[in-house]
């Protein structure tokens, strides 16, 4: 049967069709010498098996070409990136966005401010009494005009530098670190100096209350505040817009 071979015992009609089927395969080979997965293509751009370029062909093992996937946008992966690093952001009234509030940063700052012109009362009472002690002749003239002049001056500090905070300026933090370690330091001082030039250590009259009660107070103040401004968060409240 031409190639085909059947068994002996196979009835006449099964051997019958085995044959059919043969032919069909002959005559497929025949239209399709092709090997599969390989499609030859002619000059003029026609494809073997009567096909053309443009109308694909739908034989066994026939080549499809394959759309390549599209490359990757870098781009869009550094857009990505940035969005994820930006800081959080809120919707204002006006339909524009703003950072959103620390208001542990906004209350260290306010703190550092209060505790500053906490200490300006006090320093302001010292200054008035040691202009009445110049008044009068005394040894420690030097002394009492040096304290006078320091004292002023830290009072200036402290003010200009709440001011300064208060406006999110941040040479206000430094101002307040500055004038608010001198001032502890000089209120602390002032128990010494007193009982150096001979004070008595007693609350009766003016000057040893502003030494022994309102020093203090005014010094641990202003130590409080110098810390205070000198914390990141009080930085972070004046770079802070809005």
């Amino acid at each position: 049967m031409d190639g085909f071979t059947t068994a002996a015992w196979l009835p006449p009609d099964v051997t019958a069709m085995i044959a059919e089927r043969g032919a069909m395969m002959r005559e497929a080979i025949r239209s399709d010498p092709q090997p599969p997965g390989r499609t030859r293509v002619e000059p003029g751009g026609a494809v073997a098996g009567g096909v053309t370029a443009d109308r694909p062909y739908a034989g066994a093992g026939a080549f499809r070409p394959q759309r390549a996937a599209p490359a990757p946008d870098p781009g869009h992966r550094r857009r990505q990136t940035a969005d994820r690093t930006e800081p959080v952001r809120e919707p204002s009234a006006a339909g524009g966005t703003h950072p959103a509030p620390d208001h542990r940063a906004a209350g260290i700052a306010r703190a550092a401010t209060a505790l500053a012109l906490l200490c300006l009362p006090g320093l302001l009472a010292m200054s008035l009494e040691l202009a009445k002690r110049l008044e009068h002749t005394t040894p420690w003239f030097g002394l009492l005009m040096g304290d006078l002049i320091l004292t002023v001056v830290e009072a200036v500090m402290l003010a200009t530098g709440a001011l300064l905070l208060t406006r999110r300026n941040n040479a206000g933090r430094w101002m307040i670190f500055a004038a608010g370690g001198t001032t502890a330091l000089h209120g602390l001082s002032a128990i010494g100096q007193y009982l150096a030039m001979g004070g008595v250590p007693t609350l009766e009259g003016t000057m040893p209350k502003l030494v022994f009660i309102a020093s203090p107070l005014t010094a641990v103040a202003a130590a409080t505040a110098a810390v205070l401004a000198v914390l990141p968060s009080a930085g972070r409240w004046c770079h802070r817009s809005g």
